[in-house]
């Protein structure tokens, strides 16, 4: 697992305080990234932007993979506050509007090898892949859109 200050963007780097754990830095950076106002997307999200960096990644995942991937982007898209998702048998990638964040869908279906390969891409692309078992924790955050009885996972990548 790659670290967060090494992907993260500079307005949203955490560094773990003495004695945090992982899993607290990687909670404490979803806290950041949530909006209590908008449910879709932050006020300065550049969806052009993240676009183009989304087909960059796909680009050179589809080069190291040697394959061709089915992918969704933009209005394809059916989770309102991610802006693209590549498809793998049984598992997918989706990229939340909120903070250069992935995440690995039914991930445990994925090699290993295809998992570490993911995950190297995206911290060179910029992304942070948000564990698994997080994306089952309890929504604590601070939009009164979410229902408490979400998930981060559903609030940032329409998962639970």
């Amino acid at each position: 697992m790659h670290s967060l200050s090494s992907s993260a963007s500079k307005e949203s780097t955490i560094e773990p305080r003495a004695g945090a754990n992982e899993e607290d830095a990687y909670l404490a950076y979803l806290r950041l990234q949530d909006d209590p106002l908008r449910w879709e997307a932050p006020r300065m999200f550049n969806r052009c932007a993240e676009l183009r960096r989304f087909s960059r990644f796909v680009g050179d995942l589809e080069e190291r993979l040697d394959r061709k991937l089915d992918y969704a982007l933009g209005a394809r898209v059916d989770e309102a506050a991610i802006h693209g998702e590549v498809f793998f048998e049984g598992a997918a990638i989706r990229f939340s509007n909120f903070g250069r964040m992935i995440a690995i869908i039914d991930g445990g279906r994925l090699g290993s090898a295809a998992r570490r390969l993911i995950e190297a891409l995206a911290d060179s692309h910029g992304y942070t892949v948000i564990p698994d078992a997080l994306l089952l924790a309890p929504y604590k955050g601070k939009n009164a859109l979410v229902s408490d009885k979400e998930t981060w996972g559903s609030r940032f990548f329409g998962a639970s």
